[in-house]
């Protein structure tokens, strides 16, 4: 694939909760075998769900590469 081309504002999208947000002070939250205070390290973790639709599919179109030989 090469490029999507097409009318994007047929495509909607939003955040589907709020986004959240954490300061992990100690332990392992990566499973990497590194405790963060052993090190003097803080990890922040933060999430958020976000979901789209796309409108009209016709809108779109996908560029391909050719599939034909020397071109």
């Amino acid at each position: 694939m090469l490029a999507i081309m097409g009318d994007f504002s047929l495509i909607k999208w939003g955040m589907v909760r709020d986004i959240t947000s954490e300061i992990i002070p100690y332990g392992d939250p990566d499973q990497t075998g590194v405790d963060l205070k052993a090190h003097n390290q803080i990890a922040y973790r933060t999430e958020a769900m976000f979901s789209y639709a796309v409108i009209e599919p016709k809108a779109f179109a996908v560029l391909k590469t050719s599939t034909e030989e020397g071109a």
